[in-house]
């Protein structure tokens, strides 16, 4: 298993990974908030894959992960007190974090958080960010084990979902 750069000849299969992990996982207490053709939606994928900024883990052709990591902040985010205080061109935000559901269990979001700190440390940031559902718990747990800060709740918008809360992580790099 490998995790790389996406690039956009990647952004068909990435994009088919999202719809599929939509698809199976509905009715799992902890689905994503995502919706097919809303987000994530193809020109966001070409977008991210056009900038450097979408990563993908991959085994024997199939796409088991993806994130987009770049340096956009939600407007919620000015509203939490985060523990590292860093400028926006050094904070790193992590986006669409996910892993297939058949390949849970077997380390690829931890290899994704592992790439994501790499490029990080490459690029000279301070700090990751990220925001979850409160309630995707396995989720919450795998950015603690990894060295994720809880930093509270706020009410986020969600393309898909409209304004809900959400839970906020920063990691220092």
């Amino acid at each position: 298993m490998q995790v790389r750069n996406a690039v956009p000849g990647d952004v068909d299969a990435v994009l088919a990974f999202y719809h599929d992990l939509i698809e199976r996982m509905q009715d799992s207490p902890y689905r994503p908030t995502w919706e097919k053709g809303v987000y994530p939606a193809r020109g966001q994928l070409l977008e991210a894959a056009e900038a450097g900024t979408l990563f993908l883990a991959e085994e024997n052709s199939a796409v088991l992960g993806a994130f987009v990591l770049n340096h956009q902040q939600a407007a919620g985010y000015a509203h939490i007190s985060w523990q590292v205080d860093a400028p926006a061109e050094k904070v790193a935000v992590l986006h669409l974090i996910g892993v297939h559901p058949s390949a849970h269990g077997k380390g690829i979001g931890t290899a994704l958080l592992q790439k994501a700190d790499a490029v990080c440390r490459e690029r000279g940031d301070a700090v990751i960010r990220l925001d979850t559902l409160p309630h995707n718990l396995p989720a919450r747990r795998l950015y603690e084990r990894f060295g994720f800060r809880s930093c509270g709740e706020i009410p986020l918008t969600a393309p898909a979902a409209g304004t809900i809360p959400f839970h906020l992580y920063e990691y220092k790099i």
